[in-house]
């Protein structure tokens, strides 16, 4: 939000210096999320979409009756 003259070494410099501490944190935030999934893992909570369950024995029945995968 704030106007960077980055025409000026000045603010070149406020700019770089903006960008580097922007990463900083990016990367900071991406180590505290991979550290809690890896915590989360090790404690045994699933990760993840969970799969969808499906009755085996009525997918045959329906395949027999003639329905294919796309209608």
């Amino acid at each position: 939000m704030e106007n960077i003259d980055t025409s000026s070494p000045m603010g070149k410099a406020m700019f770089t210096i903006t960008s580097a501490i922007a990463e900083l944190e990016a990367d900071l935030i991406r180590e505290r999320v991979k550290a809690g999934l890896a915590n989360a893992k090790a404690k045994g909570a699933k990760l993840g979409r969970p799969s969808p369950g499906f009755d085996e024995d009525e997918l045959i029945r329906l395949r027999k009756s003639g329905v294919t995968i796309r209608g």
